[in-house]
């Protein structure tokens, strides 16, 4: 029992380590800094609040619609294509917002492709949006984040029992009736949900407002931070848009939680119908050419274009470098993660203690947080550590050991590790609940040791699903750039710090290379969802 109970509070004492970010960025507010907020509330506060929430909403509103009417072609009509658009339409999960938004600011500006043409063929290009602003974020921002309800409504609507539609056809609704009155309020909780998502990562996002020039709260906490120098503050203000997260996330999980309800085994889902009109086949077929096109096909093809023009003077020591930093810390990062969520998932597996299961949800929550706010958060804890650290070296050895923590590639890997664990929780625990506990029990009656159930037992079977959770936190360690920004040491770059900074001194052409190679890298666990046909509708 007292080895259960030193593990059952090493699990929770690992998940307040990393959970230690987000808990000092909160109390932060013991020390207010009350000249730096006159400031703030009095110039920035309002514009901040106003252009966040109308991002966050226009993205809900756009993914939302888009998202459910794709998964509703797809799942409900056969036509020919289908199955390829099935997965194609998750390709836009493999490009980061911010190479999006750098690829349409080139296509859309006054010597790209788009304004080019219009005036080769109107004689003007007038008309054409500017797409640095706030509808333009809300644009390139949803293009890439639709997949999030597209997957959780495609999943939802293949549900649907076949009597339902039987019943509203006896009844003598059409096709739109059916999809409004009925199909929809039983796929709303999983849409919600999906739109829920997208919202918090318009929160969240830092690369697309920064470079359209909208300041919102996320951009605020690195003016705050960098240019008043006010790292306190900075860190009140990440605390203030977690508060708004957080009941994001509270409003998803009610979500999730209504759509237990309708996820119920029945005889027999709803058959897919040919489309019997010509003209709606042609919609159809327009809505979703024209939705991939926008999301994927377009800014890749930009994408390569550019990378045709500068790949040879590209290709040099610098990308090799870049190359092997990512890679460095995504493996790291990732390996750390994989085997952090299995010890946590393991010792809950067979403790099944109420602390064990309460470090869980603590480490669980760290996805819901922004990559800046982790890093603030990281960046003082890992601060006061140092600090600690070296008044303890100079009364020992009269001599200080400098910042080892905070000044370090470890301060970067910790914020990955506190970010994307629960992405690692997720695999590893649906993992776990293909291990049926007869199998524990059959072994331990041969007189096998915990250890040796699990290595004998747990790993082999969990190993596809560790490889895939490790691919999966690699290639969103290799996308995230807010926590990289804040928390890279001196002059250590990776792919996506170098695809901002060439974007940002307008270096388009120069950041196609960088863009391309974490956008071929992301489409791995993309493709590999298709393949393995896990939303199959």
């Amino acid at each position: 029992m007292k080895n259960q109970a030193f593990f059952a509070y090493t699990v929770l004492v690992c998940a307040l380590l990393l959970a230690s970010p987000t808990l000092f960025v909160f109390f932060s507010w013991l020390s207010p800094q009350w000249q730096t907020w006159q400031h703030i509330v009095d110039n920035l506060l309002t514009d901040y609040f106003i252009n966040t929430f109308a991002l966050a909403l226009g993205v809900g509103v756009f993914t939302a619609i888009a998202g459910t009417l794709a998964a509703w072609f797809v799942s409900q009509f056969e036509f020919h294509g289908r199955k390829v658009m099935q997965w194609c339409l998750l390709l836009p999960l493999a490009i980061p917002a911010y190479i999006n938004a750098y690829t349409y600011s080139g296509m859309l500006d006054y010597f790209g492709v788009v304004q080019t043409l219009t005036r080769e063929l109107f004689g003007s290009s007038s008309w054409v949006p500017e797409i640095q602003s706030l509808p333009g974020a809300i644009f390139v921002m949803s293009l890439v984040l639709f997949p999030y309800v597209y997957a959780l409504a495609l999943v939802a609507f293949s549900q649907l029992p076949q009597s339902h539609y039987e019943v509203a056809k006896n009844h003598g609704k059409t096709e739109g009736q059916f999809f409004v009155k009925i199909a929809l309020p039983l796929a709303f909780p999983a849409i919600f949900a999906g739109a829920m998502l997208s919202i918090m990562e318009a929160f969240a996002e830092y690369g697309v407002v920064d470079y359209f020039g909208v300041p919102t709260l996320t951009t605020g906490v690195f003016k705050v931070w960098f240019g008043m120098g006010d790292r306190l503050a900075a860190a009140q203000l990440s605390a203030l848009m977690v508060s708004f997260i957080l009941f994001l996330l509270l409003l998803e999980h009610y979500a999730r939680r209504k759509q237990k309800l309708f996820s119920n085994k029945v005889l027999k889902s709803i058959s897919r119908r040919p489309i019997s009109k010509t003209s709606t086949a042609l919609g159809v077929y327009m809505f979703l050419i024209s939705l991939l096109a926008l999301a994927f096909v377009f800014p890749v093809t930009q994408l390569l274009y550019w990378a045709y023009l500068s790949i040879l003077a590209q290709i040099d020591y610098e990308l090799l470098s870049l190359l092997l930093n990512s890679f460095k810390v995504a493996i790291v990062a990732a390996c750390a993660v994989t085997l952090l969520c299995v010890f946590m998932s393991a010792l809950a597996r067979f403790l099944n203690r109420s602390t064990t299961n309460l470090g869980i949800k603590i480490v669980s929550l760290g996805y819901a947080f922004p990559g800046a706010v982790i890093a603030v958060g990281a960046m003082i804890v890992l601060s006061t550590m140092d600090r600690q650290i070296n008044v303890f070296t100079q009364w020992l050895f009269e001599d200080k050991v400098g910042l080892i923590l905070s000044g370090s590639l470890f301060a970067l890997i910790f914020a990955y590790v506190v970010r994307f664990a629960t992405v690692g929780l997720q695999y590893v625990q649906s993992g776990y609940l293909t291990i049926s506990p007869h199998m524990e029990e059959a072994a331990q009656s041969l007189g096998k040791s915990k250890m040796q159930i699990f290595t004998k037992v747990h790993i082999p079977i969990l190993s596809p699903t560790l490889a895939a959770a490790t691919l999966v936190v690699f290639v969103d360690v290799l996308k995230e750039l807010p926590a990289t920004l804040i928390l890279r040491p001196f002059n250590f770059n990776t792919l996506s710090v170098k695809t901002y900074e060439l974007a940002s001194d307008e270096r388009l052409t120069d950041a196609s290379v960088p863009a391309l190679l974490i956008i071929l890298i992301g489409l791995i666990p993309v493709v590999l969802i298709g393949r393995n046909k896990i939303i199959d509708a």
